[in-house]
């Protein structure tokens, strides 16, 4: 019977994990084409249009904490137990890296363009939880460049 629950909890957040992930990349992705026309790249020269004078400048940044599931904590368990990429790991990392990319995006609406993109990330587990769900937090920032009219 105690076997019987414990799937039946697996197979909960297993589901749940799912859907919850899902909606989140729906989401992104939603978000991403509606920014398509604010680009930002990752390096510093030659970012600027040299024709086009410069009307301000800013630090922007975009940060987000999340966390996985414990059905992809067993999962990445058993797959490190025995060595190789741990597969279940990286759609949270991918998620965190992009929504922290477009809340840099969006939280300058007015801007040309973002420069100088970076993307810092810190594991917010503690070295003995090893039994917790992995979490994550993602920081990206930037140069924020406004050009005149």
């Amino acid at each position: 019977m105690d076997l019987l629950i414990l799937l039946a909890l697996f197979a909960v957040a297993c589901i749940t994990g799912g859907i919850i992930e899902r909606s989140h990349f729906r989401h992104i992705k939603k978000r991403e084409i509606e920014l398509l026309d604010r680009p930002y790249i990752s390096f510093e020269n030659n970012s600027v249009d040299p024709s086009r004078k410069v009307a301000q400048t800013r630090l922007v940044s975009g940060n987000i904490a999340i966390g996985g599931d414990y059905f992809k904590n067993v999962i990445a368990g058993l797959k490190s137990f025995f060595g190789g990429r741990i597969g279940a790991y990286e759609p949270l990392l991918d998620r965190a890296r992009r929504e922290a990319l477009l809340r840099m995006r969006e939280s300058a609406p007015d801007s040309d363009i973002i420069i100088n993109v970076r993307i810092d990330s810190v594991n917010l587990n503690s070295a003995n939880a090893r039994k917790a769900p992995p979490r994550i937090s993602v920081f990206a920032y930037g140069t924020a460049v406004t050009y005149e009219k």
